[in-house]
């Protein structure tokens, strides 16, 4: 961001006289060159807390922003910042806390100029504690940009037992048998992972075992309906291994079923599934 150049422009040049011409001194230089300096250079910092969608900060302001997003009792969710900054600003925005932070895509309703500009396009991007985001405000009109994204740490989904369906056929999964069922965007790509142990699957045959709970994203790799296959499983049945393959089911949900086809067996309290997968997102 240029220095502000209106205390330059107001010193006067001596003409030779004498008797014209701005006193420089200590308080001149101060005023003319350090604080404007300073203003350019500097980092202003701002906290966030729950229940703020719309961020509102102090401009004209410095050329870099720090906001400390604090989800210390909910989640936030994050939908524009101020169209005011100069063009050039920079916001580093920082999760200080344990709930998950949301910057919305191109949220509905917010002012133009001060929309959030994402990678992943099809849901919002999270935070978690400790994880950090870094938008510039590219030109007039065009909202935020974001450069830089680092999630934190992997976000586990809340436990439900809905989250473990097998359509006609039941399939029961305590929340001890949860060990994992957790999500990590990187870029636009997403790492997707489940380890359960002691399930029961019983009923009639079903050959689709369908867990659901994460984010609302569109999979890149199902657009057009086409089955995406990035990534393996496998389920202990009575101490027997075999590989599956996913793909999805909905937008927070995928599929797996075994490369024959064939229905999943009953499963007394011994089924064991563990999946890893890392998808494209739009």
């Amino acid at each position: 961001m240029p220095i502000n150049r209106g205390p330059f422009n107001a010193l006067v040049d001596d003409d030779g006289s004498d008797l014209v011409g701005s006193i420089w001194n200590k308080a001149a230089i101060q005023s003319v060159l350090l604080d404007p300096t300073d203003a350019a250079c500097s980092t202003n910092y701002t906290t966030v807390g729950v229940g703020v969608t719309d961020v509102v900060f102090d401009t004209p302001s410095a050329q870099i922003q720090y906001l400390r997003v604090f989800p210390n009792t909910a989640d936030i969710t994050i939908r524009s910042l101020p169209s005011a900054p100069p063009l050039g600003t920079i916001v580093i925005m920082q999760n200080i806390a344990n709930g998950i932070v949301w910057l919305a895509h191109n949220a509905p309703g917010v002012a133009p100029g001060t929309q959030l500009s994402n990678r992943v396009t099809s849901g919002p991007t999270p935070l978690a504690v400790g994880g950090s985001a870094i938008y510039v405000r590219e030109y007039e009109g065009a909202g935020w940009h974001l450069m830089h994204h680092d999630q934190g740490r992997a976000i586990a989904v809340p436990y439900g037992a809905a989250n473990y369906n097998a359509g006609g056929t039941t399939w029961t999964v305590p929340q001890a048998s949860v060990v994992e069922h957790s999500y990590f965007i990187h870029g636009d790509t997403v790492r997707l992972r489940v380890n359960l142990v002691t399930t029961t699957i019983s009923g009639s045959a079903a050959t689709t075992l369908s867990i659901y709970g994460w984010p609302t994203w569109t999979f890149k790799d199902a657009a057009g309906g086409a089955a995406g296959t990035p990534g393996w499983t496998s389920l202990s049945v009575g101490g027997a291994w075999g590989l599956m393959q996913a793909y999805p089911v909905a937008a927070n949900a995928l599929g797996f079923i075994r490369p024959d086809y064939a229905a999943w067996p009953n499963t007394a309290g011994v089924g064991y599934f563990g999946y890893e997968g890392t998808w494209r997102l739009l």
